[in-house]
């Protein structure tokens, strides 16, 4: 299939390179002709544009993944879409929560941490000899909290997920997606797809702050040798930050598109393996809840 979509792309790229006249966009999402409905021709108008074989005027409605720019991605969702493997509808929701997501750093007057409930989301896996020390940790860990901290100014960036990011994320990175409208709210739930070692802005990064795998690397090398190379370090000992499905639920004004409350559900893995004999791994999620205002 990949195969096909391919020759597809560069057949429509070839045959309409004689092709030079501007076109706008504009109007709905992703089409590029102005038809008002989605088609292979979008797609195929794009690939022009970002060839530099054709140039479309008005690019603000062919953003399709939201990334701040018109890629040859832009134009592979809209195939998807044709095709039926991508819901636009979904998509629509999806970007919604974004939208409103991302708005929050921008417009929010203060962000209230409600709560925070740190829990733990894996059972230890390790040599039997630090099972008692694990055990005691978690016991003056768990737990909820009521925190009520608000925050405000640049403090909101600093705090407010995900930290050091903004959020891309796409309807086919999710699962579980439920979308309700009431008279009054969006009330937007999902889970993203757990992965190891995720990048800020994308996939979990882009709704939770996560520690990256840079980051535990150098926290775990600053505990053995602060002297240590990060060579050194890595010969010695292999660290991942893995994390399991992020669950996501998000309440969103209609009226305003401005979130109101937003929780996200962040259970996370530290795996550890020294010299491919001791290896450990120690799961401490948190859960948070977060109230916004205008």
């Amino acid at each position: 299939m990949k195969k096909i979509i391919s020759i597809t792309l560069a057949l429509a790229l070839i045959c309409s390179a004689f092709c030079v006249t501007a076109f706008a966009g504009g109007g709905k999402i992703g089409d590029a002709n102005g038809d008002d409905k989605l088609s292979a021709v979008d797609a195929r108008m794009i690939l022009q544009h970002v060839a530099g074989v054709n140039t479309i005027e008005d690019t603000s409605n062919l953003d399709m993944n939201n990334d701040g720019k018109v890629t040859a991605v832009d134009a592979r969702i809209i195939l998807q879409i044709v095709a039926g493997i991508i819901d636009p509808v979904k998509e629509e929701q999806m970007q919604i929560f974004v939208n409103a997501f991302n708005g929050v750093k921008e417009n929010a007057s203060s962000v209230t941490l409600a709560t925070v409930n740190v829990y733990e989301s894996e059972p230890y896996s390790g040599p039997d000899e630090f099972k008692e020390d694990y055990e005691a940790m978690i016991q003056e860990t768990v737990g909820e909290q009521v925190v009520n901290q608000t925050f405000t100014g640049a403090d909101i960036t600093a705090n407010f997920p995900p930290v050091g990011a903004t959020c891309s994320l796409t309807y086919n990175e999710v699962k579980d997606f439920e979308f309700t409208e009431t008279e009054n709210y969006y009330e937007i739930s999902f889970k993203v797809r757990g992965e190891t070692n995720p990048t800020r802005g994308k996939g979990v990064g882009a709704v939770a702050t996560i520690v990256t795998k840079e980051e535990l690397e150098s926290a775990m090398k600053n505990e053995i040798d602060p002297e240590m190379s990060d060579e050194e370090f890595r010969l010695v000992m292999k660290v991942n930050s893995r994390y399991n499905d992020v669950t996501v639920k998000a309440t969103i004004d209609k009226a305003t598109g401005n979130m109101i409350e937003y929780y996200v559900d962040t259970p996370y893995v530290m795996e550890m393996n020294m010299f491919e004999m001791l290896k450990m791994n120690i799961g401490i999620g948190t859960a948070e809840k977060w109230k916004i205002a205008y």
